[in-house]
């Protein structure tokens, strides 16, 4: 079915419903067209999951605003001519100063579209933060690594990161990447040590 039996079960705790497409139309999509038909709102593009915003419907947020993961221009294309795909406002990918792929294509087009860019993974996983160039570069400013990795990631118009950071310390640290601008002196060395796409590259991903 469209749902998902977590739990093995086979039983109709929430934790275990397994819809079928009949069952999917009646309970969720009937009971959203319900809604919105009370409060005298437009009917939305429904678009879930299969399995856990299937399975947990009633925990369903419906908004007129959509935001991707993972999608290549190609992808970003297609979606702007669905239905809806015109509400799309961010598009998460995989982005850092040793990961450029989407300055090729992908980024631009984000850009000139007006959709943000969310940059996951952006100090790579931390395999970054030992480089010799980009800890000259920190040593420079008085910053860590981190934000000079971050920064690199920022200055570009419209994108935004999202580090992981489990310790206060670490968090106050990346703040710092907000308000460092690299120059062109430390972006010219940090292009020679990681370069820009020549070309199109397949959208990398974890």
């Amino acid at each position: 079915g469209l749902g998902i039996d977590y739990d093995g079960s086979q039983t109709d705790f929430e934790s275990s419903v397994n819809y079928t497409l009949e069952e999917y139309a009646r309970d969720v999509v009937f009971r959203i067209k319900s809604v919105c038909d009370e409060s005298e709102v437009p009917h939305p593009t429904i678009i879930s999951e299969s399995g856990r915003a299937v399975v947990a419907y009633h925990s369903l947020l419906v908004f007129d605003v959509l935001g991707v993961s993972n999608f290549d221009r190609g992808d970003m294309q297609q979606l702007a001519r669905a239905p809806g795909g015109a509400n799309c406002v961010s598009n998460q990918v995989l982005y850092h100063v040793d990961e450029r792929g989407i300055e090729w294509d992908l980024l631009p087009y984000c850009q000139k579209a007006g959709i943000m860019v969310m940059a996951y993974s952006p100090l790579g996983q931390a395999a970054v933060l030992g480089d010799a160039t980009i800890s000259q570069i920190a040593r420079k400013h008085g910053v860590t690594a981190a934000a000079v990795a971050l920064a690199f990631v920022l200055r570009q118009p419209g994108v935004v990161a999202i580090p992981k950071s489990a310790r206060d310390e670490h968090v106050r640290a990346n703040a710092r990447a907000a308000d460092l601008m690299l120059d062109a002196e430390d972006l010219a060395l940090l292009d020679a040590v990681f370069p820009a796409p020549k070309g199109p590259t397949p959208l990398a991903m974890l």
